[in-house]
């Protein structure tokens, strides 16, 4: 590609290049709009084909998207994968009466706007698409310092054991919960960056058993409360190794073990149900209730029983991170507000829901709000996607080049966030990992000056002072500047001399 092929014009070929794939996509939604309808929400085969649509979507766009590599785009295609396809599927095997009421519209919405941001924005190829460039090595001193701080964090994280079960009724503790799971994450994200990064080539299997050590741990200090946390910190550790990759076995992994992880961490919320607010009968419940939640908004944006809150969801989600002590008032997030909609008996209680992005966008504008969603979210997504693809294919030469990269898998592995409930438990769970990485590089740019500091000092050459000569004590027999003055007046006496008697003897 030339270097003045700007990104306009490569984007009408990806569009026409994907044009026919898209058509296909299309075809099967429009087959779903004209189904008959069934007697019952569970024999409707409109429904079946739809949620089986929406979920070989999201994994097609998973496993094409990038190539070997996991991508941004790819994350939150898997997310619609699981909240709207495996979701619907579910409520079709296992039916609610009072959702399925509204399931068609929700997924013909769903799945037409999804196909149509993936056709305009997401098709035109990422650099790398055909697989990664050859990694280069990092700088191993930054890398060392890093596996360090990485192995810190990771211990720091146990520190939970000792704060999780005050964290379920103690705010304080909750907040100390919630920065020591950030301060796992980076952990396990520095130990797999500082790891893998340093090796000339194919990286040794100790670099990979390390990190997935540390995400072993991390799994065993959660309680079931946080799975999309743990969802996020296998994906960054995929993103890491799937710089390495020249294959879609990663891919595939994903695909093979995603049933097993998801029945395991269903039986982890199942142990550790919360009793007060709500009862889990089968621990699926937070991945099926988002569809469930976004289909009564839309039935209810179309009968105008929503009071439209233009854009404050997006206000709150931007000052997610400033504490509540500072800003009494700040506004809530989406998933706090949404109660008042979809639980009204359960405001106060400190519930929060989820319904989708989608859903956040009717709840601020109403049904025109998908369509404004379709460029927005494109563009957010392709964004964060061209932002990681160009810092893995960057040399982790310094602490920038660290950062950024890091930064960059926050910001993409919380895709699912996003899919999930919204802006706000985007940002406030991205931006609090951003702050434990930040003070983390910090700690290696600390680190790495006192290394510095010390490796100078060893080498530095040493000087010894000479001592000043002291004049010798009169008496003592050692030469005084008196008798070196007439020891050299005599010498050029006799030198004199010398060359005196030299001059006659010639001259005769």
């Amino acid at each position: 590609m030339d270097e003045g092929t700007t990104s306009t014009e490569l984007a009408a070929p990806g569009v026409l290049r994907a044009l026919p794939v898209a058509m296909a996509w299309y075809v099967v939604g429009l087959i779903g709009l004209v189904l008959a309808p069934g007697t019952d929400g569970t024999r409707d085969n409109r429904n079946w084909l739809l949620s089986l649509a929406c979920l070989g979507f999201g994994l097609y766009v998973f496993w094409s998207h990038g190539g070997p590599r996991i991508t941004a785009v790819g994350i939150y295609s898997f997310a619609f994968a699981l909240f709207v396809g495996f979701s619907a599927v579910y409520q079709l095997v296992l039916p609610d009466p009072t959702a399925l009421d509204f399931l068609h519209p929700a997924l013909v919405c769903a799945y037409f706007g999804q196909v149509t941001t993936w056709l305009l924005f997401w098709t035109t190829a990422p650099a790398g698409r055909d697989g990664p460039k050859r990694t280069p090595w990092g700088d191993r001193r930054i890398l060392r310092t890093t596996t360090a701080i990485g192995t810190a964090l990771t211990l720091i994280s146990l520190a939970k054991l000792a704060v999780e079960q005050p964290a379920q009724v103690e705010p304080d503790a909750s907040r100390i919960s919630f920065i020591l799971d950030a301060a796992g994450f980076c952990g396990a994200l520095l130990l797999a960056v500082g790891l893998l990064d340093r090796e000339r080539h194919r990286p040794r299997p100790l670099a990979y058993l390390t990190p997935l050590a540390a995400f072993g741990v991390q799994i065993a200090l959660s309680t079931g409360m946080g799975r999309l946390s743990l969802g996020a910190l296998g994906f960054a550790l995929l993103v890491v190794m799937s710089r390495h990759a020249r294959g879609r076995l990663l891919k595939l992994s994903v695909l093979l073990v995603s049933p097993a992880a998801l029945w395991f961490l269903a039986s982890m919320r199942r142990r550790e149900a919360d009793e007060v607010v709500s009862v889990s009968q089968n621990g699926l419940e937070s991945v099926v209730s988002p569809l469930q939640g976004f289909a009564t908004l839309l039935h209810m944006s179309q009968l105008s029983d929503i009071p439209l809150a233009w854009g404050r969801t997006f206000v709150a989600a931007v000052v997610g991170l400033v504490p509540r002590a500072v800003w009494p008032h700040k506004p809530d997030g989406f998933g706090s507000e949404v109660v008042t909609v979809l639980h009204p008996g359960l405001v106060g209680t400190g519930h929060s829901d989820a319904a989708l992005f989608q859903g956040e966008w009717i709840y601020n504008f109403g049904t025109v709000g998908l369509l404004l969603m379709v460029p927005c979210a494109g563009l957010i997504v392709r964004g964060v996607d061209r932002l990681i693809v160009w810092m893995s294919e960057r040399r982790i030469d310094g602490v920038r080049a660290l950062a950024g990269y890091g930064l960059a898998i926050i910001v993409a592995v919380g895709m699912p966030d996003l899919m999930w409930v919204g802006t706000f438990t985007w940002v406030v769970r991205g931006g609090m990992r951003a702050i434990v990485l930040g003070t983390a590089v910090l700690a290696i740019l600390v680190l790495l000056q006192l290394s510095a500091r010390a490796t100078a000092t060893l080498h530095a050459p040493r000087v010894t002072a000479r001592r000043p000569a002291q004049p010798a004590q009169s008496g003592s027999g050692g030469p005084t500047p008196q008798r070196h003055a007439s020891t050299f007046a005599a010498r050029q006496g006799e030198a004199a001399r010398c060359m005196s008697t030299t001059m006659m003897d010639t001259n005769g």
